[in-house]
């Protein structure tokens, strides 16, 4: 069973945008499996890769989103991803530490998810708010 999973509760209305968001748990659970798995630093760091990879595509693309859109806090937005993904850099960098890889996956793991999980509840709906508004 996914550790990390996820929910109805955090559609925001758009399919390509739920996708996403299903795709950053996905790799977020594939973590928590590590940890009960037999492996090495290197298969670690390279989900962490996946992670920090994907991250960077669904602020991308989620960004152009509310740029189409007109969303007027988008500079907000932006600045939340950017620290998002400055964190993540950093984790990257320690996890490239001898032995310090499932360290730093389970340190991922349980603040990505709640991250994730926070961002998409409270962050996300202002801009599926500010959509709906529109379409009305």
């Amino acid at each position: 069973m996914a550790v990390v999973q996820w929910d109805d509760k955090y559609s925001v209305g758009l399919s390509a945008m739920d996708n996403d968001h299903k795709q950053l748990f996905s790799i977020l659970d594939s973590l928590y499996g590590m940890m009960a798995d037999d492996v090495n630093d290197q298969e670690i760091n390279t989900i962490i890769q996946a992670l920090l990879d994907y991250t960077h595509y669904h602020f991308s693309e989620e960004e152009n989103v509310m740029q189409k859109m007109q969303y007027p806090e988008l500079a907000q937005h932006q600045e939340l991803h950017k620290k998002f993904i400055a964190q993540l850099e950093v984790y990257q960098q320690e996890a490239t530490s001898e032995g310090m890889a499932i360290f730093v996956a389970v340190k991922i793991a349980n603040t990505g998810s709640q991250w994730l999980k926070d961002h998409i509840l409270v962050v996300d709906r202002k801009y599926q708010k500010f959509m709906e508004k529109q379409a009305s």
